[in-house]
């Protein structure tokens, strides 16, 4: 790994690097694209006499290398529900954590840990900036609703643990809304994903416009009542769903695409390897009253699906982000109302579109960091 110029990153994060991408990867590849020498903290493993495990990569997207850094706890999170739990777990992490960097200064990474910058994705990790030897880490990002998700006590023990973090941390980030409200402390900021590409003007062509795109995981959260309702009311146009589908929803995405001509579920396909030229819109339609759903504001592909030039139509997802690209549905008429007006529209949207993805690009997500410290 070269020495650059630019300050270190130590991301910690709950995640491995080999699983699907979320927003802690985007961040690492932001920083590796700068010179930013990274060291990735994955998803700890259990064990009491283990040694940290490194596993130096080259990132496939930049081409730059990276440190994988796994090192050990005791106890799951969900499962530290008393303060005795915490401190004991805690003490144990900062140990390892702290024999991780020692180990990492004689691998020859001299000045890798002083003045570096701490990027925090756990909220129960109220024992880092001991383990970091610094009063406070730069940045502690909530990426989901923590405690909506905790299955004990109503999360109240989530909550606390979510309170101390804040409290040791410089800068408290949130992907969501709902989500940045619930953090008690004023140097708290909104950070949501960004496009990683330019974007692409809609021009047109031969083909009829007649598709509407939904890309993701095709799992519980689809609402497929609602799937039901605008294909029906929708025969103009086809719905194509491109993505993996869950064990949970093969059933009900088999009986849809039998009984429904103009509902297709084509399989798993990179965003760039699909044929925008019949398209005019993007829809997420998700079930409505989820706790979980209604706290994103903004979803990891969001502007990326924006910077193809495609309007999103959501459903379900109250708290999603209010700008005139967006089209939120109330109903499920609403949803058929907005499908109409985009596919009307779609031409006279593109400047918008544009203007949206420019102002939420990975350099301005990146200067947006580098001001906030």
């Amino acid at each position: 790994m070269e020495k650059t110029q630019e300050r270190p990153i130590f991301i910690f994060s709950k995640t491995c690097w080999d699983e699907t991408p979320r927003i802690r990867h985007q961040l690492a590849r932001m920083f590796l694209s700068r010179g930013h020498r990274v060291f990735f903290f994955e998803k700890p493993r259990y064990g009491v006499f283990a040694k940290p495990i490194f596993n130096l990569i080259v990132d496939e997207v930049t081409g730059n290398e990276m440190l994988l850094v796994t090192t050990h706890q005791v106890l799951h999170h969900q499962l530290r529900l008393s303060r005795i739990l915490r401190f004991l777990n805690g003490v144990f992490e900062v140990y390892n954590i702290r024999s991780a960097l020692r180990l990492i200064k004689k691998m020859g990474f001299a000045g890798g840990v002083e003045g570096a910058l701490v990027v925090n994705f756990n909220y129960d990790y109220f024992f880092l900036p001991k383990a970091m030897r610094r009063q406070a880490v730069d940045f502690t990002i909530l990426n989901d609703d923590f405690v909506a998700q905790a299955r004990l006590f109503k999360g109240a023990h989530v909550k606390k643990s979510i309170d101390t973090m804040a409290r040791k941390t410089k800068v408290n980030l949130a992907v969501s809304y709902p989500i940045l409200k619930s953090i008690d402390r004023d140097n708290k900021a909104i950070f949501l994903p960004w496009a990683d590409g330019e974007f692409k003007f809609l021009i047109k062509t031969e083909d009829e416009r007649n598709k509407v795109l939904f890309w993701g995981h095709i799992d519980r959260r689809v609402d497929f009542e609602l799937v039901r309702y605008i294909a029906s009311s929708c025969p103009e146009f086809i719905f194509d769903f491109v993505g993996p589908v869950a064990d949970s929803a093969k059933v009900i995405s088999a009986t849809l695409e039998r009984d429904l001509e103009n509902v297709v579920f084509s399989g798993v396909k990179d965003l760039s390897e699909i044929n925008i030229n019949r398209y005019f819109c993007s829809i997420i339609p998700y079930k409505s009253g989820v706790a979980d759903i209604e706290a994103v504001t903004a979803s990891n592909k969001t502007f990326r699906i924006l910077s193809y030039g495609l309007p999103l139509i959501t459903y379900g997802m109250p708290s999603f982000i209010e700008c005139p690209v967006v089209f939120k549905s109330a109903s499920y008429a609403d949803m058929v109302s907005n499908l109409k007006t985009v596919n009307l529209q779609i031409y006279d949207l593109q400047n918008e579109l544009s203007q949206v993805v420019s102002q939420n690009t990975e350099e301005a997500r990146y200067r947006f960091l580098m001001d906030a410290i």
